[in-house]
């Protein structure tokens, strides 16, 4: 499994990134055009410039399926991208995968309908929502169907829901004593994350 993750200057505006749009698809120009803030046009822009250069396929080798999740012909190789923020992340593997990234904020949690009752007895802090609702989101991304899959009849704290499911949380530090299962990624930001 590969797993990598770019940081985005959004104190730019698009205009000082414009001349990178001939190296991205005719669809995902046509995307970024419909956008109308600067920062959704250049997470936009580098996320297919970010999967161009981890995959090495030229844009013409970017399919997507029916739901829009974009993958490569290729036998044996599995991806999937998720940004939040000023943060792409990419993960890569021989089985199918998805990866999905929040910030833990204080705010309200609306999507907890969308969790299992043994999930809502778990949720007594924001990190304890955000890891679920990203384990959820995930797997979806991993089996490409997008929203159209329910969210909440798969309940992410069962092993056997999520058999590969790895938690990344991502810290201005790295703390002295954590789980192996969990990657830790040292980069300076000003909010914790949380990738599943």
């Amino acid at each position: 499994m590969q797993v990598k993750v770019l940081q985005l200057n959004h104190l730019k505006p698009f205009s000082e990134y414009e001349r990178y749009l001939p190296l991205v698809s005719d669809r995902r120009r046509e995307k970024i055009q419909s956008l109308k803030n600067d920062k959704d046009k250049i997470v936009s822009l580098f996320s297919e410039l970010f999967i161009l250069s981890i995959v090495g396929v030229s844009p013409k080798d970017i399919l997507y399926n029916e739901y829009g999740k974009p993958y490569v012909d290729r036998t044996g190789y599995h991806f999937s991208i998720s940004h939040s923020h000023s943060l792409i992340v990419f993960v890569s593997d021989s089985l199918p995968v998805g990866i999905d990234i929040e910030p833990i904020t204080d705010k309200k949690w609306p999507a907890v309908r969308f969790f299992t009752p043994n999930e809502k007895a778990l949720v007594k802090s924001p990190e304890d929502f955000y890891t679920i609702w990203t384990k959820k989101e995930a797997y979806i991304k991993m089996l490409g169907t997008g929203l159209s899959t329910p969210l909440h009849p798969r309940d992410s704290i069962f092993k056997h829901t999520y058999p590969q499911s790895y938690h990344i949380r991502v810290h201005k530090k790295q703390p002295k004593h954590h789980a192996q299962s969990t990657f830790f990624i040292r980069k300076r930001f000003f909010k914790p994350f949380v990738i599943s």
